[in-house]
C-alpha cells in the first residue's frame, strides 16, 4: 500500500489528480523553481526563530523519505520518556505519515500538536494540514487535546534585535481542527482510492482549488487552445464545471447571460474576432495628464523576519527604481533610475534621488498605481521628514492600466487580462523581457535580496545589471504603450520621431 503524507493529502485537496501524478508521474509535474524554493527557505528562517520559544525538545533529524529510521527514533524517545518533540514520525496501518512540527505533553495523558506556519494568519489550508495530522496521532492512541498555529504577528514592528516573542504569535485552533473529523477520514478514504486508479482526469472541473490546479493544469497541457474556455478571465469553479458538462470548450460558444462585464467583453472579442476600440474615452482619459509625463516603477524587497528596524513582517520596500521623463509629446525620452546596493535601509537615499528628478509637477504615470501609491506612503512613514512630499507625489499619480481595465481597449490577446505583462506582447510586440536575464518581479526581488544577505555575493555585479535592465524595461514599456494609445485615440497620426529609444 502506498503511504499518503501530509504533503499528499494537501495536493488530493487541489485536485485528486495532483495526488494521483505525485504517486504515478511525479516528474510530470511542475519542478520546485528558484523563487518557490526562497519562500520555503524564507519560512524555514521564521521556523527555526520559532522554535527558539520551545524549551529543549527532542529533535527526530532525518530526511522526510527516511520512513522506518525516522519512526524508530520518534518510539525510542517516546519509551524513554521524552514529552516535547521536533519532527517527530508516525505512520498508522493504513500507511498515513506525518511529522508534526511540533508534539508536546500537556498534561497526564493528553498532547498538544503545533504546526508553524509564516503566514501573518490561520487560512483554510491549515485547518485541514492539521486536521490530517490530528487522525493519524488519533489513530495510534493519542489524545490530541490541543491544537495550535504558531504563525508571523503581521503587527510586529522590529526593533534592534529580532525578537522571537513579539515575532511569533500563537492561535488555539483546536475547535476548528476537531471539527473537521468526518471530512478529513472520508477524503482520506477518497484520496486512497485514488492512487489505487490506473489512470485520472485531470480536468479542472473537479479541482478543489481551482486557481492553484489552473497554474499546474497549464503545466502539464502546454497545447491549451488559446480560446479555450479555462482561459476566461474572472475564472470560477461553477462557469468551469458547468462548461465541462455541457461539452463547452472554446470561449465563443459561452452564453453571456451568467457572465460578469469584462467576461462578455472577452467572448464578443472572441466572436468578433477584432479589436475593440472607445477611441473617445481614451483620448478623454489621455487629455489629462499634465505634462511633463514620468513613468515610475518600483522593484521591492519584503521579508518574513524584517531586516531594517521600525519595519514589519512582509513589508513591501522599495530597493530600486525606473524613471522615464517626456516633457512634451514631441520631446527626447530621458530615463533616470536608482538601485541600492548597500546593506543599509534603501528607502531615503532611493527617496532622494526620485524626488530631485520628479520635480513637483507633471502626472506620475504607474502600471497598476495602487501598489506604487502604496510604497510611497510606506516611504513616507518610515521616514517621516519625507511623508509630506510623499503624500504630494501620490496625489499625482495616474493608473496607465485604465483604459485596459474599464475595456477601452480590447484585444483578444489579452486573454481578458489589463496585465502589464499581458498587454505589451500585444501592442507592442518588439519589446520582450525574454533577453533578459531577469523576467520578472519575484526573481528580481530574490536576487537582490540573495545578494544582500551574502548568499550570491559573487554574482552581484551580474545581478544588478539584470535589476537595472528588468526595471527599465517596465517603464519604457509604458511609454510605448502610452504612444500606441494615442494613436488609437486619434491624438496622433504617427509615432512622434524622437519620443522612444
Amino acid at each position: 500500500m502506498t503511504h499518503i503524507s501530509k504533503s499528499d493529502y494537501l495536493k488530493y485537496r487541489v485536485h485528486p489528480a495532483y495526488l494521483w501524478y505525485q504517486k504515478h508521474r511525479r516528474k510530470a509535474l511542475p519542478p520546485v523553481d528558484d523563487n518557490l524554493q526562497y519562500v520555503f527557505d524564507q519560512g524555514k528562517i521564521f521556523e527555526d526563530i520559532a522554535m527558539q520559544l520551545v524549551d529543549e525538545p527532542v529533535v527526530i533529524q532525518g530526511e522526510h523519505y527516511q520512513f522506518d529510521k525516522l519512526i524508530a527514533a520518534t518510539e525510542q524517545a517516546l519509551a524513554s520518556g521524552a514529552t516535547t518533540f521536533a519532527q517527530p514520525a508516525f505512520m498508522t496501518d493504513e500507511r498515513l505519515f506525518c511529522r508534526p512540527d511540533l508534539l508536546e505533553k500537556i498534561d497526564g495523558s493528553g498532547w498538544r500538536l503545533t504546526e508553524i506556519k509564516s503566514s501573518t494568519s490561520f487560512k483554510q489550508y491549515h485547518q485541514y494540514d492539521l486536521a490530517f495530522q490530528r487522525q493519524v496521532l488519533t489513530t495510534l492512541g493519542f489524545n490530541v487535546s490541543k491544537v495550535q498555529l504558531l504563525h508571523v504577528n503581521r503587527d510586529y514592528v522590529r526593533d534592534g534585535a529580532v525578537n522571537p516573542e513579539r515575532l511569533v504569535a500563537s492561535r488555539d485552533v483546536t475547535e476548528e481542527v476537531v471539527g473537521l473529523e468526518d471530512e478529513v477520514a472520508r477524503d482520506i478514504a477518497e484520496a486512497q482510492s485514488v492512487v489505487e486508479q490506473a489512470e485520472v482526469d485531470d480536468h479542472p472541473a473537479f479541482a478543489g482549488n481551482l486557481n492553484q490546479w489552473m497554474d499546474i493544469y497549464r503545466y502539464l497541457h502546454p497545447e491549451l487552445p488559446d480560446d479555450s474556455v479555462l482561459n476566461m478571465i474572472q475564472l470560477k469553479p461553477q462557469l468551469v464545471r458547468e462548461a465541462y458538462h455541457s461539452g463547452i470548450e472554446s470561449i465563443t460558444e459561452l452564453g453571456t447571460a451568467q457572465l460578469t462585464d469584462k467576461q462578455t467583453t472577452q467572448v464578443m472579442a472572441w466572436r468578433n474576432d477584432k479589436i475593440h476600440i472607445e477611441p473617445d474615452d481614451i483620448r478623454d482619459f489621455l487629455q489629462g495628464f499634465t505634462y511633463p509625463l514620468y513613468f515610475l516603477d518600483y522593484e521591492t524587497s519584503a521579508h518574513v523576519v524584517p531586516l531594517y528596524s521600525g519595519v514589519k513582517p512582509y513589508q513591501q520596500l522599495p530597493f530600486q527604481y525606473s524613471l522615464h521623463r517626456l516633457a512634451s509629446p514631441d520631446a527626447e525620452l530621458e530615463h533616470f533610475e536608482y538601485l541600492h546596493r548597500d546593506g543599509s535601509l534603501p528607502i531615503e537615499p532611493l527617496m532622494d534621488k526620485l524626488l530631485s528628478e520628479i520635480g513637483d509637477s507633471g502626472t506620475v504615470l504607474a502600471w497598476f498605481h495602487k501598489f506604487e501609491m502604496y510604497c510611497n506612503r510606506t516611504m513616507g512613514k518610515l521616514s517621516p521628514d519625507y511623508n509630506e512630499a510623499m503624500t504630494a507625489l501620490n496625489k499625482r499619480m495616474v493608473d496607465l492600466r485604465v483604459p485596459f481595465a474599464r475595456l477601452d481597449y480590447v484585444d483578444k490577446r489579452f486573454q481578458g487580462s489589463s496585465s502589464l505583462k499581458n498587454v505589451l506582447p500585444v501592442m507592442c510586440p518588439e519589446l520582450s523581457y525574454d533577453e533578459l536575464g531577469i523576467h520578472e518581479g519575484g526573481a528580481a526581488q530574490r536576487l537582490w535580496q540573495q545578494v544582500q544577505d551574502g548568499s550570491r555575493a559573487d554574482e552581484a555585479d551580474q545581478i544588478y545589471a539584470d535589476l537595472l535592465e528588468y526595471c527599465k524595461l517596465d517603464t519604457y514599456a509604458m511609454v510605448a504603450i502610452y504612444r500606441k494609445l494615442r494613436l488609437a485615440a486619434g491624438i496622433d497620426k504617427e509615432l512622434v520621431q524622437g519620443s522612444l529609444l
